[in-house]
């Protein structure tokens, strides 16, 4: 079944954002700022339903508008709407309403009680959870994050001659389940985000529009996410988050951000930093995008603008890593990009996770010409000669895009 043509720029509002806490105060403004900055789809992730597994609007958490309303208004400002899903995720009251064969089992206990999974082999599981899309798609929605935050690792018995067998065959159910929908609602885009990227295998990648590749909180540890995800995920398909003014899980229960926290962006390094991170995939935007300041407003305008135009570029090129791998915790300077032999660019990300001042060589070979092509008006030196790129860094925690164009 042929997946969606354009994967959009989505605004979800759950990273580093709403955390799950969602309310129509909380969604409004951060609808308007997103179509401002450009986003092409708005998501409204964990929080619309009643209940984990209980799939139905609650039309409470968004007073004076409902669910519809919200969509609505999403739609009103020129994106797609979407909402977040787990497709495998029902309460334990499911072997009531749907049946003693609705949730996966092993040596007749339920596995994983405190998040039961779907059983795929039930028809009425099935039939359940196609009526909750067919509501939502009534509703408006065009794009569906689905999750998969569960531990069935124990496996299960409710299929198979064994418990690995039993969740393979569960599995192959999911897909075909997935198929099904594809056949529905061929328009209609998905995104596995499987807590951030824990389930990516080749089954479920070539069935969803986008694979969320982390749910990391700290946009300084995402370079080396990027740089190893690239080798399973095409970048087209591989989301990465951009949460410039971002709000952190610990203080999820406040709505703002502090006066502190306002002049540590000050200077837009952070959101140049985390645009760079998300040039190298699909850019996922979020953060408390509200609330931010004309210089940084202006740096995220300006880099979904080249999200834009970079899309056909990344989405026909190819890895390349002329800095080898970077451990997660390593702070140094450090570059990755993608190729395009027939355009004979290079489209490259250049790091600097040291705290100070450095000069980056990186050797890519060949002969280009080099410039910085994010942040516009960037006053770092670059240069090529003999094959390598050299950046010289005036100072730590930043980041360039760089294009290189070859000579003839």
């Amino acid at each position: 079944v042929p997946l969606a043509k354009a994967n959009p720029i989505v605004f979800n509002d759950y990273m580093n954002c709403n955390w799950a806490m969602e309310s129509a105060e909380r969604l409004i403004n951060l609808i308007d700022r997103a179509a401002e900055i450009g986003a092409e789809a708005f998501c409204i992730d964990d929080g619309w339903q009643k209940k984990l597994g209980v799939w139905y609007p609650d039309d409470e958490k968004f007073a004076g508008y409902s669910l519809k309303g919200i969509i609505d208004y999403i739609k009103s400002k020129g994106m797609i709407a979407g909402v977040w899903f787990e497709f495998e995720s029902l309460p334990l009251s499911a072997v009531k309403t749907l049946g003693k064969d609705a949730l996966l089992t092993r040596n007749g206990k339920i596995i994983a009680e405190h998040r039961p999974l779907a059983n795929f082999r039930c028809e009425k599981v099935v039939r359940y959870l196609n009526e909750r899309v067919d509501e939502l798609v009534g509703l408006g929605v065009g794009f569906i994050k689905n999750d998969h935050n569960n531990a069935e690792y124990i496996g299960t018995d409710s299929h198979g001659e064994s418990p690995a067998e039993g969740l393979m065959q569960n599995a192959a159910a999911f897909n075909e389940f997935i198929d099904g929908l594809r056949k529905k609602y061929p328009d209609l885009i998905l995104e596995n985000c499987a807590s951030g990227g824990t389930r990516q295998d080749h089954e479920t990648l070539k069935r969803f529009d986008l694979q969320s590749i982390s749910d990391q909180e700290d946009y300084l540890k995402f370079p080396s996410i990027i740089v190893g995800n690239s080798a399973l995920v095409p970048p087209e398909k591989a989301g990465v988050w951009c949460y410039p003014y971002p709000l952190k899980f610990t203080d999820r229960a406040n709505n703002d951000i502090s006066e502190r926290e306002k002049h540590e962006y000050r200077d837009g390094e952070q959101t140049i930093f985390n645009a760079v991170n998300a040039a190298m995939g699909l850019p996922y935007l979020s953060g408390r995008i509200e609330n931010i300041d004309e210089i940084n407003l202006k740096l995220y305008k300006e880099a979904v603008s080249l999200f834009k135009e970079l899309r056909a570029f990344v989405g026909n090129a190819y890895p390349i890593y002329p800095c080898g791998f970077l451990n997660i915790c390593e702070k140094r300077a450090f570059s990755f990009g993608y190729a395009d032999e027939d355009k004979n660019e290079i489209i490259l990300a250049a790091w600097n996770l040291t705290d100070k001042a450095v000069i980056h060589k990186c050797k890519t070979g060949g002969n280009y010409a080099a410039e910085i092509i994010y942040p516009r008006g960037a006053d770092e030196k670059i240069s090529f000669s003999r094959g390598t790129l050299t950046v010289e860094f005036s100072k730590g925690k930043t980041a360039r895009l760089i294009k290189l164009v070859k000579k003839r």
